[in-house]
């Protein structure tokens, strides 16, 4: 089992949020005026060209070659490949005077220059930094379109789709309003997603709607009262919520009551990160094996369920000596039975429940959250 490593994508703009949320910190508020304005212009700027780079990739059928040609004569478009150093084969053209141009880059260098205004140097620097990293991750986004638009054989249609599923890109136009798919048509999508996992536990997430940026949810089943509920929301609702949109502003759920036999010591979300888990595909029906970290994945009917492996009774592992049948889980030790499908809650002794795991299996294989 290896650690999915964090993307580049989600290192760029984790950077911006952590420059930000350092600067918001010093409580400098002439220092976060000026960086949150130079932030700003750099945003428009930056959103005019990525707006006219798109809108050039309307009309399917188009030569990339020869949007190409028109990007570079675009005066926003031509700027920023010049900061970038980006230089397609196809981009000889020369930009012809572009009043909005100017306009955008002149409100970046006036505000670029008020940084000097900033009494403190160290907010000075973080400033700088937040407008450092602004550049940084808009730039890694303008590389990977211009090589897929370079890339031999690249047709528009083509190019459109492959943009929109490449990490940064879509971040960016997610930013700038691009994205050509609802933000409520990407909401349920991530929720069809992680539904696999809350129906292994006897549960459901119901869509209640999007009120001003936030999604309304609501827990069905078992998983309302499981004690393993905080974790599969903030863990798996929440993280594929943040993949699929992250333009949320926030998740509202309702139906969630407190477990009446929480399990002690369970990690909070924000504990926990995803680890890959390699071979759980090789599991067979009926199997019940010990994993890395403590684990057992189990394949009840097809389904892959994993749990901390401790007996909630004699504390004894259960993937070894453990006897599966069906989805009821016997440990080898003392003989308590537990319901793997329904939260691992025990047959024998209703205080009893064996700990879940959030397990997600989708494009990226197959994968487990554990304690940091």
């Amino acid at each position: 089992m290896t650690d999915v490593a964090t993307t580049p994508e989600e290192q760029l703009v984790e950077r911006v949020q952590e420059v930000t949320g350092r600067l918001e910190a010093m409580e400098d508020l002439q220092a976060l005026r000026i960086a949150d304005e130079l932030a700003g212009a750099l945003g428009e700027l930056y959103g005019e060209g990525l707006t006219r780079f798109f809108g050039a990739l309307t009309a399917d059928g188009t030569d990339p070659g020869q949007v190409l040609a028109d990007l570079a004569g675009d005066g926003v478009v031509a700027t920023l490949m010049a900061v970038h150093d980006l230089h397609p084969a196809a981009s000889a053209a020369h930009p012809g005077p572009d009043g909005a141009q100017e306009a955008l880059v002149a409100d970046v260098e006036a505000c670029s220059a008020r940084l000097e205004e900033i009494a403190d140097a160290g907010a000075r620097a973080l400033a700088d930094e937040l407008a450092a990293a602004v550049v940084q991750l808009h730039g890694a986004g303008l590389t990977r379109m211009f090589a897929v638009l370079s890339a031999e054989g690249a047709d528009v249609a083509g190019v459109r789709e492959e943009l929109q599923t490449d990490g940064v890109v879509a971040s960016l136009m997610l930013m700038h309003d691009l994205y050509p798919v609802p933000l409520e048509e990407r909401v349920v999508q991530a929720l069809e997603e992680v539904r696999p996992y809350l129906d292994s536990h006897g549960g459901d997430v119901e869509y209640l709607g999007i009120d001003g940026g936030v999604v309304r949810l609501k827990l069905i089943g078992h998983c309302r009262t499981c004690a393993a509920s905080a974790s599969t929301l903030e863990v798996v609702v929440e993280d594929a919520l943040r993949a699929a949109a992250p333009d949320l502003r926030g998740m509202d759920v309702e139906g969630v009551e407190a477990p009446t036999n929480p399990i002690p010591n369970s990690p909070a979300a924000g504990e926990q990160s995803w680890l890959e888990l390699e071979g759980a595909d090789a599991i067979d029906r009926g199997m019940v094996v010990s994993a890395s970290q403590g684990l057992l994945v189990a394949n009840v009917a097809g389904t892959l369920l994993a749990y901390r492996d401790v007996c909630a009774g004699c504390r004894a592992p259960m993937a070894k000596d453990g006897i599966l049948l069906g989805g009821t889980l016997t440990c080898g030790m003392c003989g308590n039975s537990y319901d793997l499908p329904r939260a691992g809650r025990c047959r024998d002794d209703a205080e009893l429940q064996l700990t879940p795991v959030p397990l997600l299996r989708g494009a990226g294989g197959i994968k487990v959250a554990v304690d940091r």
